[in-house]
């Protein structure tokens, strides 16, 4: 999992980097990337690289980091977005490449509930860029559990399978801009194991593969 750059157009109330706080760009460059991962590879047999942010597709260099990322074709790609861009480069490298994934950050089935954690209005713009995507694998929806969306999760299930996308979760962390909001957002160990549940329930009634 690789953080590229710190810059994002987005200011989420859950986010461990801040990342739309930062003023100052600090990003790896494509020739760095494409290093460390070689060195990943070789040193740590890793074959399977999630590149995120900040938000990746605002990368001062995205274009490169793409080209390069349709270069290495033995290994696999989760681009780990947002979705509000609309990045015409990331719809190209999702669209041709079988080695290639996406991963769209959605807190909820609807506006009312997403927004509460992105700002009013990202949800439509999101779902617009979503649907305009035929990407050659199958793509991710992943919900950041908090109290405001936790009954959502059943629904979740159905959303994602309506859009052929897969399912995945996780709970917030008391960095960032989560610290200042921990006491809205956050749950407490027994509603996290509650939730757990009903997720790994659904993930088996379903028959898809725990991620």
């Amino acid at each position: 999992y690789i953080e590229i750059t710190n810059r994002c157009n987005l200011n989420c109330r859950d986010c461990y980097n801040a990342s739309g706080l930062n003023r100052t760009t600090c990003e790896i460059t494509p020739e760095d990337l494409e290093k460390f991962i070689t060195m990943l590879h070789e040193e740590c047999g890793a074959t399977s690289f999630s590149i995120s942010g900040g938000e990746p597709t605002m990368h001062t260099r995205w274009n490169e980091v793409c080209d390069m990322i349709e270069r290495m074709k033995c290994f696999k790609f989760m681009v780990v977005t947002n979705g509000t861009t609309g990045n015409k480069r990331l719809k190209e490298l999702v669209e041709n490449n079988e080695h290639v994934t996406v991963q769209y950050s959605i807190d909820g089935t609807c506006g009312e509930i997403h927004d509460q954690m992105r700002g009013a209005g990202k949800f439509d713009i999101t779902m617009k860029n979503v649907s305009a995507m035929t990407p050659k694998r199958k793509p991710f929806f992943h919900m950041v559990v908090a109290p405001f969306n936790r009954d959502n999760v059943k629904e979740y299930f159905d959303f994602a399978e309506k859009y052929n996308a897969t399912p995945t979760f996780s709970f917030t962390s008391k960095h960032g801009n989560a610290s200042d909001n921990w006491e809205e957002i956050s749950m407490n160990d027994s509603q996290r194991l509650e939730t757990l549940s009903v997720i790994i329930d659904e993930y088996k009634k379903r028959k898809i593969e725990n991620i």
